[in-house]
């Protein structure tokens, strides 16, 4: 038995009160014993360390044995300290900033915004997913300059899918409008936080054109950062670092936010110099008298494989993908 996960919400460990974690994991799996009780163990996606489940998982309950696999890293960011002497610390990077934001500002009037709460809503996920669409490519005979900022598509246009086509990810087929089920698991992911309140969406347009914008779900005192995107035809204004500042900038500004959290380890976060917290894959495997080592080799090359090797091999095949093109 495993909890549910896929690529896209790839943890997939217990949430438990951290001054009752250890009784609510005995509860848990009593009840899974009862509703499965021929099951031969249980896999948690991508427990954090510092979580009440890491910590209520080390003292091994009753009746399992504990196997963690490799861990890996990923970013955040504690906003509850002081902006300015955060900011201080990213030297090269915060003039950088200055810089791209100067030239941003020559395509004309910039805005940010910060839609939280009843202001949002779903009706932003189309603009978004069209940016997404196109953001990633750029044409080969226009600029931003030359095409007009102000040019504005309709959602979903078939113009935006044929721009994206000619593209790396329309090659690789990587796109989330080329994908029926992404979009579905997009809506509904939307769609139900914005019930909740919990939705956020922050942008950055210039002229009215939206450059960049950025899907926000709060969870808790974290603010996570599932999805953002930028138009590569401003990719010399760095937008996407430019909206990545604004965020953190408004996230040491609100109390209730103690943590921001981008789900993810790219290069971009080290630009910002954000710390890592390291995740594991946690399996509970039973105690009973059938062989728990086969069961440990058998499971981990699995999950090895699935968790490994497997989401590498996209990424490898893209760069070469790339690397031939550029040739």
């Amino acid at each position: 038995m495993r909890t549910p996960y896929d690529e896209h919400t790839p943890s997939g460990d217990f949430v438990l009160a951290p001054d009752q974690a250890s009784a609510a994991l005995r509860a848990l799996l009593a009840e899974v014993a009862r509703e499965a009780p021929r099951h031969r163990g249980l896999e948690l996606k991508a427990v954090r360390h510092c979580s009440p489940a890491w910590n209520a998982l080390q003292a091994e309950p009753e009746g399992y044995l504990l196997h963690p696999e490799p861990f890996w890293k990923k970013a955040f960011l504690d906003v509850r300290g002081d902006a300015d002497s955060y900011f201080a610390s990213l030297g090269k990077m915060r003039r950088n900033l200055r810089l791209g934001r100067r030239r941003l500002e020559k395509y004309g009037a910039v805005s940010v915004e910060m839609r939280r709460g009843a202001a949002a809503g779903d009706d932003f996920l189309a603009e978004f997913l069209e940016h997404r669409t196109v953001c990633r490519t750029r044409s080969d005979s226009t600029s931003a300059r030359g095409r007009g900022v102000g040019r504005r598509g309709s959602a979903f246009s078939s113009d935006a899918l044929a721009l994206e086509a000619s593209g790396w990810k329309g090659r690789m087929g990587t796109a989330i409008l080329n994908d029926p089920d992404l979009v579905t698991f997009y809506t509904r992911l939307v769609r139900s936080f914005a019930a909740k309140g919990r939705l956020e969406w922050h942008m950055i347009r210039v002229e009215g054109r939206l450059v960049a914008a950025q899907m926000g779900i709060r969870c808790g005192a974290s603010l996570m950062l599932p999805k953002y995107a930028y138009d590569e035809e401003f990719a010399e204004c760095w937008p996407g670092h430019i909206l990545v500042e604004e965020v953190i900038k408004d996230a040491f500004a609100r109390p209730e936010i103690a943590e921001l959290n981008p789900m993810s380890d790219g290069n971009q976060h080290r630009l910002f110099h954000l710390p890592r917290d390291e995740y594991a894959n946690v399996r509970l495997v039973r105690r009973t008298v059938m062989s728990v080592s086969r069961r440990f080799v058998r499971g981990t090359v699995r999950s090895v494989y699935r968790d490994y090797l497997r989401p590498r091999i996209r990424p490898v095949m893209e760069q070469l993908s790339g690397a031939f093109i550029a040739r």
